[in-house]
């Protein structure tokens, strides 16, 4: 009976690392915001997405034709931030930036992403 209990165990978790468990499966759009917009690298060679994923908990992306949108809570203050990219081709520019709903700057976004570098 033992055996048969640590089989069924030992096969759920084979079955779930194999489809991937955990995993994000993230856009064009996306990726290019997260591994391709670092306009700091000449302080860190950290990503947006590695940032954000620092930064934020609770991670939603939405986007249309030209344009994706970030939403998040802080993890250190809990405040909701919502940062807009419109893309031009494969470059994705901050347009705009909310923390709890107050309009925020591309110097706020700028200082807000780098308080967050190592």
């Amino acid at each position: 009976m033992k055996k048969k209990v640590f089989s069924i165990i030992l096969l759920g978790f084979l079955v779930i690392g194999l489809t991937g468990c955990g995993k994000v499966n993230y856009t064009e759009k996306q990726i290019l915001v997260r591994e391709h917009c670092q306009p700091w690298y000449l302080s860190s060679k950290m990503t947006a997405g590695e940032i954000y994923d620092k930064a934020l908990r609770n991670q939603k992306y939405t986007e249309d034709e030209d344009e994706l949108i970030l939403e998040g809570r802080d993890k250190k203050t809990g405040k909701k931030i919502v940062v807009y990219y419109e893309f031009k081709g494969d470059n994705p520019d901050v347009t705009a930036m909310k923390i709890d709903g107050e309009d925020k700057s591309y110097s706020d976004w700028y200082k807000y992403m780098t308080s967050y570098i190592d």
